[in-house]
């Protein structure tokens, strides 16, 4: 029967008039929330096995269990359902305890039932969950139901949450050792462990004593036989196996613990392992990959300190044997090399961190102190060969500068920059005099380097060496014009010129003069005079020793050049006076030391016999005073112009040592000086601060005992006193 209400109707009502109008609404009783009760009884059985339910039903039972809450029945509510699932869960667990044959996979099903269930009712008893559990500080409906369940397994089916528990760490057990296991079936039951609170009460206490034993056992395996490369990669496959374990099926809370467990036994326990089984064969070798492995452990493990021990002293050790290699002419390239694999190692594998970088510096230069005199004489001399044209493996400017660049770097950690500054001025002379310089660009841009790391004083007298060369161009110039005013034509093709250095700033020594032919000595006398009217009371030297010519030679009636040092220019030209000469008469037509005049006879000799200048008699290994020379008539070039092999004098042991010894004494009188400065500011200091002093003012690789030394000398000449009373406190002397 379908009613039909009328529309509304307008009733005008005067205003004097009114009413009361007082409904008795009947509330619904006990027997309201019973009827009601069981249907929802029903439901709640229907949901849980999964029968088809209409999905209109669900409105249906929400507004029941709104009513049943705004008519206040909502305690009882709570009373029925609470009795419901105890019976639910009670009946369900004593199944599956009273059959535990594959209880486990019951339990997953069961779990699986309850939580589709919970989905659909706690949208269902929203209502409820506001007005009554929010009351009794229930967080919500699911937290209401499981809490019934928790409370089953923990007063009746304990021994059945032990055996779940116990089957769950036999899973993370077969995880660990790479077997098979059902993914599905341990989410779902560790889901349902957490969430009925079993998680921290039961199971965390289980699985990290579980855990701490296996990674015990591990640690004991690998030990046994410790393999570094193998062990890193089980590190790394340990902790991203767990990590997957804590994202997968773990509590959250629970993770940083597990990590800590396994970093622990895996690292911080076996770091003397670590280091003293591979760790010098990783950096050897360039592991990289390895090396980095290492250092996210380290990091994570907040160890720095530990590989930044290790690291420095690697570094010392590997040093140590570059610096005292008996083949000293590779010392600098092997330094530089290892420079440059120890900053790929920072840069890759330990992300350009402050704390090793360093470490890096510091064992660095304990290396460099080792021979502190001897790696700065020899990163000068691997400088001066990139500079120089003859180095025919690195004639790309690019590669040159680079090269340069490396070894300027290797100058910055270096403690005896005098020493450098010494030799590194002495060979750029010798480049620059002998015409080796390979660009005078790059000879600019060192200084400029040397400059910028060390101050103007520094290279001073660099800087007046190039002004030199570069001021002599104008200066032969002007030579050119003062013949052509004094009516002297012989030098219209240009085949003179000379550079005039200042002795101060070049580190030249003054040698036996030997006696010139012409036009030498005609080229010579007129540019002295020219010089001396230009530079009244100026003394010249001259530097044979550095001196070249081109000679031309007539051989089978073919005419050849010949690039040649002057020297060797003088012996050819002795051969203009007879064919055939004997080591007599040549010295005493040239008149040099006769030392510097065999090693030149040998280059016009000790060659091929088609390519020798000159035959010799007697022995051919070395030159004897009975020796007879003449021109080899047999000599042959498809070339023009040939350059003979130059003999320039070589350094010597000796040569190193008088600079070294050289520079040595001057450092004690700078080392005075700075003393004697640092008195007269502060007119007294104690000699620990007078120490620090002296090693910022100098910057030079000076020892307690020099200092010691340089003091005494200064008190016997009375710069300085010790105070009567305490001997560690000197006063200025003014």
């Amino acid at each position: 029967m379908q009613i039909e209400y009328p529309l509304t109707s307008q009733v005008s009502i005067p205003n004097s008039f009114s009413f009361d109008i007082e409904a008795e609404i009947e509330k619904p009783n006990q027997n309201y929330f019973e009827k009601n009760w069981l249907e929802i009884e029903q439901f709640l059985k229907s949901i849980y096995e999964s029968e088809d339910i209409n999905c209109y039903c669900f409105q249906h039972f929400y507004d029941m269990i709104s009513s049943i809450c705004d008519n206040e029945f909502d305690e009882l509510l709570y009373k029925k359902l609470e009795e419901f699932y105890r019976l639910k869960f009670n009946v369900i667990l004593n199944d599956i305890a009273l059959q535990p044959e594959d209880f486990i996979n019951k339990i997953e099903k069961e779990w699986i039932k309850i939580n589709r269930c919970l989905i659909i009712l706690s949208e269902i008893f929203k209502q409820f969950e506001g007005s009554y559990l929010y009351k009794t500080k229930t967080p919500s409906f699911d937290n209401f139901i499981l809490k019934i369940l928790s409370d089953q397994f923990n007063q009746e089916f304990n021994s059945l949450l032990d055996a779940i528990i116990t089957s769950l760490l036999d899973t993370f057990r077969n995880i660990r050792d790479q077997n098979p296991y059902n993914h599905e079936q341990l989410k779902h039951l560790m889901g349902m462990i957490i969430k009925i609170g079993s998680y921290e009460n039961q199971f965390k206490s289980h699985f990290f004593e579980q855990s701490n034993k296996y990674y015990l056992d591990l640690q004991q395996k690998h030990r046994a036989n410790f393999d570094l490369r193998v062990y890193l990669q089980e590190i790394e496959h340990r902790l991203q196996q767990e990590t997957g374990l804590i994202e997968a099926y773990l509590s959250k809370a629970t993770g940083k613990i597990l990590i800590d467990l396994i970093q622990k036994h895996l690292i911080a326990e076996n770091l003397e392992t670590i280091f003293s089984n591979g760790f010098d064969d990783l950096l050897n070798q360039r592991d990289y990959q390895n090396l980095q492995r290492l250092f996210h452990n380290m990091r994570n493990i907040d160890k720095l300190d530990f590989l930044k021990k290790n690291w420095n002293q690697y570094i010392r050790r590997k040093g140590e044997e570059i610096v005292n290699e008996e083949n000293q002419d590779d010392i600098t390239q092997h330094l530089l090399d290892f420079f440059h694999d120890l900053d790929i190692i920072i840069q890759k594998c330990f992300e350009n961190t402050n704390l090793l970088k360093q470490a890096k510096n510091y064992a660095l230069e304990h290396v460099l102190s080792i021979k502190v005199n001897t790696i700065a004489e020899l990163t000068s001399k691997h400088i001066d060969t990139k500079l120089k044209k003859q180095n025919k493996t690195m004639q790309d400017h690019d590669q040159i500068e680079k090269d340069v660049d490396d070894a300027l770097e290797l100058f910055r950690y270096l403690p005896a920059k005098d020493i450098f500054e010494a030799f590194y001025n002495k060979r750029l002379a010798r480049r620059l005099l002998m015409n080796l310089a390979y660009s005078y660009e790059l000879e600019r841009k060192v200084l400029d380097r040397l400059r910028s790391e060390c101050g103007d004083q520094y290279t001073m007298k660099a800087d007046e060496i190039l002004k030199d060369v570069n001021e002599s161009k104008q200066l032969n110039k002007d030579f050119n014009d003062y013949l052509s005013s004094q009516g002297l034509d012989y030098n219209k093709k240009n085949i003179f010129s000379c550079i005039v250095v200042s002795s101060s700033a070049w580190p030249m020594k003054n040698q036996q003069l030997p006696i010139l032919f012409e036009p030498f000595d005609k080229f010579q006398k007129e540019f002295k005079k020219f010089y001396e009217l230009k530079h009244k009371g100026v003394c010249i030297n001259w530097q044979h020793e550095t001196s070249t010519c081109d000679i031309q030679g007539n051989y089978n009636k073919e005419k050849y050049i010949f690039q040649v040092q002057l020297i060797q220019g003088l012996i050819l030209l002795c051969f203009n006076l007879k064919n055939k000469l004997s080591y007599t008469e040549i010295h005493n037509l040239v008149q040099i030391d006769e030392e510097e005049l065999k090693k030149n006879l040998v280059s016009l000799y000790a060659m091929k016999d088609t390519q020798k200048l000159l035959n010799k008699s007697g022995e051919a290994k070395r030159v004897d005073e009975t020796d007879v020379f003449e021109v080899n008539e047999a000599y042959q070039s498809k070339k023009k112009l040939i350059k003979v092999n130059s003999i320039f004098k070589k350094e010597t042991k000796e040569d190193v040592k008088e600079t070294t010894d050289r520079v040595l004494t001057e450092r004690g009188f700078v080392l005075d000086a700075s003393i004697v400065k640092i008195l007269k500011s502060k007119k007294n200091i104690y000699h620990q601060e007078l120490m620090k002093e002296l090693f910022n003012d100098l910057m030079l690789p000076i020892n307690a005992s020099e200092v010691k030394k340089r003091i005494e000398g200064l008190i016997d000449r009375e710069y300085m006193k010790r105070d009567p009373e305490n001997h560690s406190l000197y006063h200025y002397v003014a």
